[in-house]
């Protein structure tokens, strides 16, 4: 599925039928204002009263062509500007699940070094064996396992 104005694979554009008539109704308004500039450099001539009718007019229209202008130069600009945004949007996306991804696997072997240690403490605290019950090396390989890059502590 192609987006309306975006490439296709032969190179055009995709353009909807309300597009196009945009796109034409602002180059016509365009092509009107450089022809009103052009009658006007005709009739330099003109009477005041005339010449200032025909100023009012132009101020007018020219707001409009300068609107029509901005479209037509503007549409492709902010077109570039929200792919580049929905681009971000995702890849913002991409990594907070990713993140988030990262922080539920972490609490999860955090909560199980809490069990574990807790465990070991009990069995120490009330004078039991601890052996074939939590080895110290399984403590060390979780806690390594929790924060990689912080070297584990030696027993």
């Amino acid at each position: 599925m192609e987006l309306a104005g975006t490439p296709t694979a032969k190179g055009r554009n995709d353009l909807s039928r309300r597009q196009i008539l945009a796109i034409a109704a602002a180059g016509a308004i365009v092509l009107v204002f450089v022809g009103f500039n052009i009658y006007l450099l005709c009739r330099t001539g003109s009477a005041d009263l005339e010449w200032a009718r025909a100023i009012y007019l132009l101020h007018g229209l020219e707001s409009i062509a300068f609107v029509a202008a901005g479209f037509l130069i503007g549409r492709d600009v902010h077109r570039r500007r929200a792919e580049q945004a929905e681009k971000a949007v995702q890849n913002a996306q991409e990594s907070a699940a990713a993140a988030q991804l990262r922080a539920t696997q972490a609490e999860t072997r955090l909560e199980d070094l809490r069990k574990a240690i807790l465990t070991y403490s009990d069995q120490l605290a009330y004078g039991r064996s601890v052996v074939g019950t939590v080895p110290m090396e399984m403590l060390v390989a979780l806690v390594t396992e929790l924060a990689p890059e912080e070297e584990a502590p030696e027993s």
